[in-house]
């Protein structure tokens, strides 16, 4: 658990008639993680006259294109195609691909079809606005009973409404009384000396109509334009029932392009195909297997690997925490993985700081509502789940819910032995950056001896200081570190002195300036203790300020009431905020700062379908 899966950098030869076969079935086996070709140091001019990269398939860029329109469709269709998309097993599709063309082909005629509803639809929305413009033009001119084109004596007209008087010097072509205006059709130039914004109706020209009749006419227009919007709307919802061909389709498509796009990555001679990649040593006998099995041909070289992507092997609950390492960094091949640790620590400083058996229970059925409701934060539902877990637990220890005791002697009392609580979270500063110095000891040794002596300095460093601090009698007062050997101050000024000078062999003197960083790393995790004592404190103040609204009656006791569900609510989100936040940050800044280099690439078998563009 502690390091990622061991892995062998993989050479495959075979003859070029067989690469296409042996491809798909590295497709199947989703075992080797392909590297593109590059030439070898080792005679580099040789090899670059000699191999080559390969050639991708000729139908690769009508296996783009058809992808593109099922994955544009499916999105143009709904956005419940891409749960059908995710409910499909992409095992279930083989890679041998007999129907591709007809495939291909009925994407292609769905992706056309659905293209002329949509043009249809734009151009009925298009003819719908016209309509609605011209029947708000036509309202303009109701007053009047004759054909509209009559009123057209010159070029263009415009149409003025006034309330009110009308200006003196004004020639109106025409005068059309309302009920509470009067409508002026006038010249643009007659139209342009009053203050009323003119409006043209020179695309009435031509009817010859009434208003009234032309209105008629219109609304029977848009009634006409309205039904063939709900007829191609109706068209376009009965396209839902391909949503399932249109998952499988990008399946198909995409493992199809796939094994298209492979040979970009294999170097090729005039007879024979390289392939190169990486694969877990465990799984590597069952690429030799299944090559003999099919009768394929094909020479296996497998050699040690230095340099090979990350495959973390961590067991299911602990998987999850990796969403929070990825948001670091990758651990390289090289490097221990820290998901293990992070599993147990990240959540016990989580509930150390939240502490509040309340708090814990809420968090907790809301993470859990999240894991059931939203598939897509099930990693981060289940770190909040035992994460609430150990809220709760330390409720218990703490003796408290919502802030109040619950009547149960506390083993630890947060406002009360607070001394303790200090040195409680400095204990577990130690222990955290000293597992983190360890951790960096044993990277270190795997790239030499000096660099492991350095880490291991820092840790007799923090060793010999803290016996020196107990030997001077510092943490007598302290209960937590009675445990500690009360041995001479000597002891531990050797070993301090021992670990500098480490330090200043590993690291020359950049090393020393770094002595009080270390120090500052163990302070920080007072914050364990400071953020808890905040949440106890708001709570605290809303409990006290709605024991004083009951006193006041009925609206007092209402008013109590909105107060604890809004202050709580309040003080669990920033809570849960900052217990997560400053948890993440004592894991990334105090934590891998000792050991973690991180900058691994993740291993990606071939065969696994690619995440689809978001």
């Amino acid at each position: 658990m502690l390091w990622p899966e061991t892995m062998e950098r993989i050479t495959l030869l075979c003859r070029n008639e067989s690469a296409a076969r042996i491809t798909e079935l590295l497709a199947q086996l989703r075992v080797l993680h392909i590297t593109t070709h590059r030439p070898e140091r080792i005679l580099p001019e040789i090899e670059q006259s000699l191999i080559g990269n390969g050639m991708p398939a000729p139908d690769t860029p009508t296996l783009a294109a058809a992808l593109l329109k099922a994955r544009h469709l499916a999105e143009r269709i709904g956005p419940a195609a891409a749960k059908d998309a995710s409910d499909t097993k992409g095992a279930d599709i083989p890679y041998h691909l007999p129907n591709l063309e007809t495939c291909i082909a009925k994407v292609e005629e769905l992706a056309e079809e659905y293209a002329h509803l949509e043009e249809g639809l734009k151009r009925m929305d298009a003819e719908r606005t016209t309509l609605e413009q011209r029947r708000r033009l036509l309202e303009l001119l109701l007053p009047l009973d004759e054909p509209i084109g009559s009123v057209f004596s010159t070029k263009s007209v415009r149409t003025v409404i006034i309330r009110g008087d009308i200006p003196a010097g004004l020639s109106p072509l025409r005068t059309l009384p309302t009920h509470d205006a009067t409508i002026l059709l006038l010249l643009p130039q007659d139209a342009a000396k009053v203050e009323a914004q003119g409006v043209d109706i020179s695309p009435l020209r031509e009817e010859k109509a009434t208003p009234a009749e032309a209105i008629a006419r219109t609304d029977a227009q848009l009634a006409e334009v309205a039904t063939a919007i709900a007829q191609i709307r109706q068209q376009q919802v009965s396209y839902s029932n391909q949503r399932a061909f249109l998952a499988s389709a990008e399946l198909v498509l995409a493992k199809a392009l796939l094994l298209a796009k492979a040979p970009e990555s294999f170097g090729q001679t005039q007879h024979i195909t390289i392939i190169r990649g990486y694969a877990p040593s465990r799984r590597v006998p069952e690429i030799e297997r299944s090559l003999h099995e099919n009768n394929l041909l094909a020479l296996v070289e497998r050699e040690p690997a230095d340099d090979a992507p990350t495959l973390l092997r961590n067991p299911p609950v602990v998987r999850d925490f990796e969403e929070l390492l990825s948001l670091y960094a990758l651990p390289n091949y090289r490097e221990i993985d820290p998901t293990s640790v992070m599993a147990i620590t990240f959540p016990v400083f989580f509930g150390f700081m939240l502490g509040d058996i309340g708090y814990g229970l809420i968090a907790l059925l809301v993470a859990a509502a999240l894991y059931r409701r939203m598939p897509k934060l099930r990693h981060l539902s289940v770190i909040f789940i035992l994460s609430a877990v150990s809220t709760v637990i330390f409720g218990v220890l703490f003796g408290e819910m919502f802030g109040e005791s619950i009547g149960i002697p506390p083993l630890l009392h947060r406002t009360g032995d607070v001394g303790a609580l200090f040195a409680l979270a400095i204990a577990m500063g130690i222990l955290h950056i000293a597992l983190g110095l360890v951790f960096g000891a044993i990277n270190e040794a795997r790239h030499g001896t000096r660099q492991a002596v350095g880490k291991l300095a820092w840790l007799c460093l923090l060793c010999g200081g803290l016996l020196a601090v107990r030997g001077y009698g510092l943490l007598d007062s302290v209960a937590l570190f009675w445990s500690l050997p009360a041995t001479s101050p000597g002891l531990g000024v050797i070993m301090g002195t021992a670990g500098i000078a480490g330090i200043l062999v590993a690291e020359r003197a950049k090393g020393l300036l770094e002595i009080p960083m270390l120090l500052s790393n163990i302070i920080s995790y007072v914050r364990l203790v400071a953020l808890g004592l905040a949440s106890v404190a708001i709570a605290f103040v809303v409990n006290d300020l709605a024991r004083g609204l009951f006193l006041q009656g009925t609206l007092g006791i209402v008013a109590g009431v909105a107060l604890l569900l809004v202050g709580h609510a309040l003080n669990l989100a920033i809570g849960l905020l900052g217990a997560f936040l400053h948890a993440l940050r004592l894991h990334y800044v105090e934590f891998y700062t000792k050991f973690y280099e991180g900058g691994g690439q993740a291993y990606h078998p071939f065969g696994e379908p690619e995440a689809r563009p978001a």
